[in-house]
């Protein structure tokens, strides 16, 4: 809870908000031990993730208020991850799989400065985003670390701008990205080192702005 109390410095235009974020992840796993060091090592997952956002600003000390923001989303997922080794030598692929759903909630107002009839409330909206992202790569155990090399998907759920004044774009599409990586990692008793060469790839990374 972020509570900041009145600030008389501004005079006409000071302010309080009280604001309110809420968070909750749950996860649980199942893993399948390799019977030998040369065996699949599998995990298998679902997860459950959830926020809550709220705010409420007043102006001029008093009860004029001027943003009430309610905003939730929530993402459900379910997820896989593999390491199979490749014959004696201490190669192996890696692999991975998730399906998530996001969905997004928010709106702004109604307020003294966000009234219907003026066209600047931003009205309950939600939207869902759903998305596969993947993981493939290899590593090669050497005497003390390994050498590994790997691609991967990622993404950021679209969502709800609810600061917005312009109500025909009130909702903004997902973004995906792509990343490929490699490096090497040395272990000993008394030091690890990683060093690794990366680049990603974005696309649809959206900003919106209000004056």
């Amino acid at each position: 809870d972020f509570n900041y109390r009145p600030d008389n410095s501004g005079f006409l235009f000071a302010s309080a908000s009280d604001d309110r974020i809420t968070n909750r992840h749950l996860e649980a796993r199942a893993r399948l031990v390799p019977a030998t060091p040369h065996s699949l090592d599998l995990t298998l997952g679902t997860s459950v993730m959830s926020q809550a956002y709220r705010v409420f600003n007043t102006v001029n000390l008093s009860s004029t208020t001027y943003d009430v923001i309610d905003a939730k989303g929530d993402n459900v997922s379910l997820f896989s991850s593999a390491r199979l080794p490749i014959g004696q030598q201490g190669l192996a692929l890696l692999g991975g799989v998730r399906f998530e759903r996001a969905e997004r909630e928010a709106g702004n107002g109604p307020s003294d400065f966000r009234t219907p009839g003026f066209g600047n409330v931003v009205p309950t909206t939600s939207v869902s985003s759903d998305q596969v992202t993947w993981k493939l790569g290899m590593t090669q155990a050497l005497a003390a670390g390994d050498v590994y090399a790997h691609v991967a998907t990622g993404w950021r759920p679209g969502g709800v701008n609810y600061y917005t004044e312009d109500l025909s774009a009130l909702t903004y599409r997902k973004e995906r990205s792509i990343t490929y990586e490699a490096g090497y990692r040395h272990a000993s008793p008394d030091r690890y080192l990683s060093a690794a060469v990366f680049f990603t790839r974005l696309s649809d990374y959206q900003e919106s702005k209000v004056a």
